[in-house]
């Protein structure tokens, strides 16, 4: 089948064909490609050897046909590139002559068209500010509580702090996963379809905010990895909708979003999501948190020949991070930005020139690590054109009007555009197509409320792993992929091949090539084509072309494809790639194919390499159902995640008894006794204790988790059943609330619990809080909070000024205790609603600064 020449101005691909190897080049690109030139160079090799030249069409012979093969083979190798599906090579190779000096214009004969790039999942990785948004509709009296104004934009305050959790209680209050550059994976996985193609890491906190966040970027789509600290809430922002959605007000409180450091990156499981991708995108903010870690991404794409995306953010990032951005700028493949961030960086660089194109190009040519590859700078100005610049290539992109009454909030247009845009560059379109799908991503966005999108994503018919660009044309891409990857995307072969014998590819070639509604691909060739540039269409005249013997072949290849329909129909087993994928996308599948331990076991690996859950939990559960208990024991030892997913399932299921079996099977002997704890203290009280001493007698706990769980013991055997038992028998001085139990507290809840009833008892009775401390050694401090907070609860003013204030002496004033520092003394007292001189005492005593 003969290859169009395609118009010179967009972008095409050479594609070579044999048997064992498939390989598609760029041939025309901005910058010098590597592969290229090899092939390049080799074509003109080849094409010296040539025997004969007909039409002007130069048709090399068979051993330079051999020879080009080998150098496929060759190159295949050195890069890495997959083989695709076996198909009988042609005897001959074809191209032009003008196609040996100029790729841009050639055509070749080929068998099948090979797919330009496939999906996979972490192809690309962000990392930045995680937020979660918190939305909600009021009036503007909720906002002037807080201080705030219509439209604002801030940074939280300390008065802020309590706004987040009064917006988590109120009717209607929805949560969205935010941040920029989560924002842009978000959109980028919407745009893919498929999950987990994007993959990020950031900084959350340890409290329910994070949990919240994980499960709205599972729901997205995109496979997180946080770092998690303690010292900070995780990052949120509050959105405050008014005046019936008009206005729209925003406070930002980063928390834990700035704590990200470079040891996320240092651990094995997180370091193997940066070398799985060959995308990396990071917004300017993130130079604000941790410049290492985004020079260490950055060092490791450069080394790899990966691309990575920086963008400017906001202007201030070029105002007083200068230093950091500069550190960072050789090693940016593409930058983005708005005019204003532009404009602004050149003015802090002094480059001459507010003119954005000349502004782009000198930004394009900055110093670059990797010179072979010329950095693309792309400009939104809004509803103004976009503007991409490549060394010296400018190209100017329209941007088709949006009527104002359907724009609702413009917050995230920027991030939405970049997500879109990079959804087509991960999987090699041409920048045209990258550029409107970015704006056709930004269109979507604000014209919904939020950073939000509808469940499927309709910016084209299909948006699968292959993407057929008519302007390269070829058979449709999907026949060449291997079958264990093409079955799962194309669902079934008797779809392509099925009236294959109705179909005249010479009188309708649109139905061949084309795929399923592509139509005609002379149509779409004319609409694409510049005058002058393509004279005729890639079928018209083809026929009268071909000689008779390569009508033979075509003919004998069209009886090859209905053989390997007839072979697949006896076909008994999927490969594991095409089921793990039926499973994450939804679709039918069966596992019963699967009979060996052989099978069963790669079924597992490839959903592992998925890192799909679901995919995952299917593979293991059938090897659970189906192998011996010893076999299933060997697949998991060497599969800590699977085993992981299969327990948590079983303890989903209250499958207590095989949980304990299959860690101590497993040697989790640890994981074991602990789950023995978690179990034993949700058992009915009276038989709490019989558990724990069980746990205690036969597990392996460590000396320390020992003595934790002989303290709980102690704790319900001699204070809280005994207590509890005494204070509802009626014969106790304690007037307890309906509700209120003592079993199950923790130990500063015991204490509280007996200091608020039981103050003032002897030492020798067990509710005395006392005794609790010396029982249980607890320092100073631990004992203290909780006997301050019950007795200021109960009024007790006296009780604390004897037992927290250390009377005057001839030596030393008054003072307070040491370990309650007083501002947080005081804030209790407070909350208590204590009393004037209550607090005059407290302050009288307190050392200078601290009250």
């Amino acid at each position: 089948m003969l290859r169009a020449a395609i118009n010179s101005a967009k972008p095409t691909v050479m594609h070579f064909a044999s048997r064992n190897m498939r390989m598609a080049v760029p041939a025309c690109q901005a910058q010098v490609d590597p592969i290229q030139k090899i092939f390049v160079d080799k074509i003109k090799e080849y094409a010296s050897k040539s025997k004969s030249a007909k039409d002007g069409l130069v048709d090399a012979d068979n051993d330079a046909l051999k020879g080009l093969h080998q150098e496929i083979d060759r190159v295949n190798k050195t890069f890495g590139f997959k083989e695709a599906a076996e198909v009988e090579k042609l005897p001959t190779f074809n191209f032009s002559e003008p196609a040996i000096e100029n790729p841009a214009k050639f055509g070749v004969r080929l068998s099948v068209l090979v797919p330009r790039m496939t999906l996979r999942a972490g192809l690309l990785l962000g990392m930045g500010n995680p937020l979660l948004d918190i939305s909600v509709e009021c009036d503007k009296a909720f906002l002037e509580k807080y201080g705030m104004k219509a439209n604002d934009a801030i940074l939280a305050e300390e008065k802020h702090l309590s706004m987040y959790d009064e917006m988590k209680r109120m009717d209607g209050v929805q949560f969205t996963a935010g941040g920029a550059t989560q924002n842009s994976m978000r959109i980028c996985q919407w745009m893919s379809g498929m999950r987990r193609v994007a993959s990020f890491m950031g900084c959350v906190g340890t409290d329910e905010n994070s949990t919240v966040l994980a499960e709205k970027m599972s729901a997205d789509g995109v496979f997180v990895r946080y770092q998690k600290t303690s010292e900070q809430p995780t990052g949120t922002c509050a959105v405050v909708v008014t005046d019936q959605g008009k206005s729209r007000s925003l406070c930002a409180n980063l928390g834990a979003a700035n704590c990200f450091t470079v040891d996320h990156l240092d651990v094995d499981e997180h370091w193997k999501l940066v070398e799985n991708a060959d995308f990396f995108y990071i917004a300017g903010f993130f130079l604000t948190v941790s410049t290492e870690s985004i020079l260490k991404v950055s060092e490791h794409a450069l080394k790899s020949g990966k691309t990575f995306c920086m963008n400017l953010a906001a202007p201030f990032i070029s105002q007083f991070y200068r230093d950091r951005l500069l550190s960072v700028f050789p090693r940016i493949d593409i930058l983005f930005g708005n005019e204003t961030e532009f404009e602004t960086f050149a003015e802090e660089e002094k480059l001459g020139t507010t003119d954005r194109i000349e502004i782009g190009k000198k930004l394009s040519q900055y110093p670059k690590d990797d010179a072979a590859r010329k950095r693309l700078v792309v400009i939104t100005q809004g509803e103004l054109p976009v503007i991409c610049v490549q060394g010296d290539e400018v190209t100017i992109f329209d941007v088709p009007h949006i009527p104002e009454e359907q724009i609702v909030d413009t917050n995230g247009a920027g991030d939405s555009f970049v997500g879109g845009f990079l959804s087509k560059y991960i999987i090699g379109k041409p920048l045209e197509d990258c550029v409107n799908a970015g704006i056709w991503a930004a269109h979507q966005i604000i014209a919904r409320p939020g950073l939000t999108f509808p469940e499927k994503c309709a910016v084209e018919k299909s948006i699968g792993n292959f993407i057929v660009d008519v302007r390269r044309v070829g058979m449709d891409s999907r026949v060449s992929k291997k079958g264990d990857e093409y079955w799962s995307h194309a669902g079934s072969f008797e779809n392509m091949f099925a009236n294959l014998e109705e179909i005249d590819p010479w009188e309708d070639p649109g139905q061949v090539l084309g795929g399923y509604a592509h139509g005609s691909i002379e149509a779409e060739i004319s609409a694409n084509a510049r005058s002058g540039d393509v004279r005729t269409s890639a079928f018209q005249g083809a026929r009268s072309m071909a000689s008779e013997p390569e009508q033979e072949k075509i003919s004998k290849l069209m009886s090859e494809l209905k053989l390997v329909n007839r072979k697949y129909q006896d076909r008994f087993a999927p490969m594991p790639t095409e089921t793990v994928r039926a499973i994450m996308m939804g679709r039918p599948y069966s596992l019963e194919c699967y009979k060996t331990f052989a099978d069963k076991t790669s079924l597992l690996d490839e959903a592992l390499y998925s890192g799909d859950g679901n995919a995952i939990l299917a593979a293991v559960l059938h090897i659970k159902k189906t192998m011996k208990r010893t076999l299933l024991v060997k697949a998991l030892q060497r599969r800590p995640v699977a085993a992981q997913h299969l327990l948590h399932h079983m303890k989903q299921r209250a499958e207590n008894m095989e949980v304990l079996t299959l860690c101590n099977a497993l040697g989790r002997k640890e994981d074991a006794s602990m789950f023995q704890y978690a179990l034993a203290v949700e058992q009915d009280p009276s038989q709490r204790i019989k558990a724990l001493k069980s746990i205690v007698k036969d597990s392996s706990l460590s000396e320390h988790d020992t003595a934790i769980v002989n303290d709980h013991i102690s704790l319900l055997e001699r204070v809280q059943l005994p207590v509890d038992a005494a204070d509802r028998s009626g014969n106790s001085r304690a007037v307890l609330d309906s509700d209120k139990t003592l079993v199950g507290s923790s130990l500063q809840e015991s204490v509280y619990y007996c200091t608020f009833y039981h103050w003032g008892v002897s030492e020798n009775h067990l509710a005395c809080p006392g005794s609790l401390k010396k029982l249980f050694q607890m320092s100073d401090r631990q004992f203290h909070w909780p006997v301050l907070r019950a007795l200021a609860n109960r009024k007790q003013w006296n009780q604390i000024i004897e037992t927290f204030i250390v009377k005057k002496t001839l030596l030393r004033s008054a003072r307070l205790k040491g370990d309650i520092p007083a501002k947080e003394f005081l804030a209790i007292l407070r909350s208590a609603e204590a009393p004037a001189t209550m607090i005059d005492v407290v302050l009288s005593v307190s050392p200078v600064g601290e009250s």
